[in-house]
């Protein structure tokens, strides 16, 4: 695995999402690795790192992890799309935890992207469980999709 900037992250997603994650990341087409310092209060809701907030950082290491894959992704002709996300919670995260999240690629083909993913602590006791898909399609064959939906619509 290679280490990758922050720079080049906002770069890759910085399109879609205001990157969360800033510590220690490293990629290669095979995983990602990468932690969170849950050290500010507005990172927080109900006293502890939101589930979707967990979600977001399981989603930005796939999107990462596609990249890896798709070389020729383009953030400014190109969208992402989720699909078939499961997650399991184990633990609450709280301020102050330094917690590690894992990507592996379990398949890439198609221009899809299988993974698993797992957030831990320090002592490697994980803290949730995820799995899904990632896919793209271009801007403008979607921009299409919603012209017709939109006609159609209009015309009921």
């Amino acid at each position: 695995m290679t280490p990758i900037t922050p720079d080049e992250i906002i770069f890759k997603i910085g399109t879609f999402v205001h990157e969360i994650f800033i510590e220690n990341v490293f990629v290669s087409t095979d995983a990602i690795e990468y932690a969170v310092n849950i050290s500010r209060s507005d990172q927080l809701m109900n006293d502890h790192f939101p589930g979707t907030s967990i979600i977001q950082c399981f989603l930005q290491g796939a999107m990462l992890l596609f990249y890896e894959n798709q070389t020729f992704f383009d953030p400014n002709k190109d969208l992402f799309f989720l699909g078939g996300v499961r997650i399991k919670y184990l633990k609450p995260i709280l301020l102050g935890h330094y917690v590690k999240f894992r990507l592996s690629n379990i398949k890439y083909v198609h221009n899809i992207l299988l993974f698993e993913a797992k957030s831990l602590d320090t002592a490697g006791k994980i803290y949730a469980r995820c799995s899904g898909s990632l896919s793209s399609k271009s801007r403008k064959s979607m921009e299409e999709v919603l012209n017709k939906a939109t006609i159609v619509n209009n015309k009921q």
